[in-house]
């Protein structure tokens, strides 16, 4: 990029901020209060998981239109304009006289997502800061990695007490307030469009190359993999005979591990190239899979989900900096949201594929199995990367 860049602390934390408060509404707030709005209205909990995946998929399929912006524009305009438009979505939900109704409003928080959520704004802060940016997206990452634990033991029993529809227009309307006014002055650096791409840089034929279908493949199994079955977690851990109590603990240690993962990411970077980095993601999420599907007692399945949360956080940088890492920061937003399509849309669909896999094999541990298997296949593609 030509031009002016932001202050590399100043721009980190706004983004951070911005994390922080968009995956805990757009991300984390329907899933907490699903159960409470199926039990309040009637509605289908299938219908409403169904909704809220619709939201992930329409911001997968939007990745590759708003890398471009990105490029052209920055992202102060495209993050505020998102926000507004996530938290109308989820005031549409709180709103919503009808499933279908609560259908409409979740487009509105999928394209919230797509704006604000990590790809953009790992893009701008990529092509902002160069080689720093492994250490912007880190210090980021982890911001958005604490969103759950922030958000959810307030909200939860804060709608059981106001209702459901209550505590989620209270967070739209917090999300908007809150979100809108820091990117619009956190952001407010000038922007000036990348420069023109040098000879060969040519990104119909980097996204159409060999090398770039196999590093996005080894990161669409590896990911969806992980999350099938971590998302999944609660009743794996339930049919392994542990308690809920026991399964929801190591559900959310799944998420303290990212945040392990994250930081980690930093000094393996320092030693090994993508190719290298890719191989060893794959590797080590095929394990932790296997190591979740045959966890051996509290211990086993504690340990297990932790490490399967470190993985699922280097995974989030793995995708981000191994474009940079190969492609360069040319044109970096649109090559970035052309490689994130296809691994938010295999991350969208992977706790439905993943509870069809446990029925199609007879329960969630040979489910697991199988996923691990799959997952070492992607071995070869990493490779090739």
């Amino acid at each position: 990029m030509v031009g002016p860049r932001p202050p590399f602390w100043p721009s980190v934390l706004t983004c951070g901020f911005v994390e922080l408060f968009s995956w805990a509404a757009l991300y984390y707030a329907v899933p907490v209060l699903m159960d409470l709005a199926a039990r309040d209205t009637g509605w289908s909990l299938a219908a409403m998981t169904a909704a809220y995946s619709g939201s992930l998929v329409l911001s997968a399929l939007l990745s590759p239109r708003i890398g471009r912006l990105i490029d052209r524009r920055g992202p102060r305009l495209l993050v505020v304009l998102g926000a507004l438009a996530g938290a109308t979505g989820l005031a549409g939900v709180a709103a919503a006289p009808h499933p279908v109704v609560a259908l409409l409003a979740m487009a509105l928080v999928g394209l919230g997502q797509a704006t604000t959520l990590y790809p953009p704004v790992f893009a701008a802060l990529t092509i902002w800061h160069g080689r720093r940016a492994a250490t912007a997206l880190t210090v980021v990452s982890l911001f958005g990695g604490a969103s759950s634990a922030v958000l959810a033991p307030v909200l939860a029993p804060v709608a059981e007490v106001l209702g459901w529809r209550e505590a989620l227009l209270g967070v739209a309307v917090g999300y908007a307030v809150l979100t809108a006014p820091l990117a619009w002055w956190g952001l407010a650096v000038p922007w000036t469009a990348h420069a023109p791409a040098p000879p060969g840089h040519d990104v119909r034929r980097i996204v159409r190359s060999r090398r770039f279908r196999a590093t996005q493949l080894s990161m669409v199994i590896a990911g969806s993999s992980l999350y099938a079955v971590t998302l999944n977690l609660v009743p794996l851990a339930r049919e392994l005979g542990h308690s809920y109590a026991t399964a929801a603990l190591a559900f959310g240690l799944v998420g303290a591990g990212q945040v392990v993962g994250r930081l980690a990411y930093l000094p393996l970077a320092g030693i090994s190239d993508a190719r290298q980095r890719t191989t060893a993601l794959v590797v080590a999420a095929a394990l932790v899979v296997a190591a979740l599907a045959l966890a051996p007692g509290v211990v086993g399945l504690v340990v297990a989900a932790l490490l399967a949360g470190a993985v699922r956080g280097a995974h989030t940088l793995t995708t981000t900096l191994g474009v940079a890492d190969r492609w360069g920061r040319t044109a970096f937003g649109e090559v970035s949201g052309a490689f994130q399509r296809p691994v938010g849309l295999g991350i969208a669909v992977a706790p439905f594929a993943g509870a069809l896999l446990a029925s199609a094999t007879g329960g969630f541990r040979a489910a697991g199995l199988v996923a691990a298997a799959l997952t070492l296949l992607a071995v070869l593609s990493a490779r090739a990367s």
